[in-house]
């Protein structure tokens, strides 16, 4: 009995320091590497549903001919600025490389109307209109840069996910697929 507790204690000891490690990295580490462009990332606003909405943008250099566009929702209580630090400026890097565009939307005071039936979170509690914001940045970006209409995607990140589920849902004619990360369809 005195060697399974040795080893019982031993494990968790050690995944106690891996735990430990992690949490002190996330904590401590320097923030990733900035957007890769020179333009860098463009901040801008739009009327949808009756609300001026902001989001921010990033459009590469070198664009592929009917380029397609990726709609990243950032996670409740969080920021499009905040979704670009969470995704390490992948998704930039990525569409730099690829010649995509990614936007980044503000969520109605940081918040999602996703498709969950009952949420106190401001979007979902005031009925907020972010499929027609989702509409109408979609659109946009189909009319200024020549956005594909079967190349566009959504991903998100907890609420946003739960919102991307709502749009494939909803609009299926608007997305062509979806990433949902931490986040399941309710």
């Amino acid at each position: 009995m005195n060697e399974l507790l040795k080893y019982v204690l031993t494990a968790i000891g050690g995944v106690l320091l891996l735990v430990i490690v992690a949490v002190g990295y996330w904590v401590y580490a320097p923030p990733p590497r900035s957007s890769p462009g020179p333009a860098g990332i463009q901040a801008a606003q739009i009327e949808a549903g009756g609300r001026t909405r902001s989001y921010l943008a990033y459009i590469p250099w070198h664009m592929v001919a009917r380029t397609a566009l990726l709609l990243a929702f950032h996670g409740r209580s969080d920021s499009a600025a905040g979704m670009r630090i969470r995704t390490a400026y992948r998704f930039e890097h990525l569409a730099e490389s690829e010649g995509f565009i990614v936007v980044y939307p503000d969520g109605y005071e940081r918040s999602w109307n996703d498709c969950k039936k009952a949420a106190s979170y401001p979007a979902r509690a005031l009925h907020i209109d972010d499929i027609g914001f989702s509409e109408a940045l979609i659109g946009r970006f189909q009319r200024d840069h020549g956005v594909a209409p079967k190349r566009v995607f959504a991903m998100g990140l907890s609420n946003g996910g739960h919102f991307s589920f709502r749009l494939a849902l909803e609009r299926p004619d608007l997305v062509s697929a979806i990433a949902a990360v931490a986040a399941n369809l309710p």
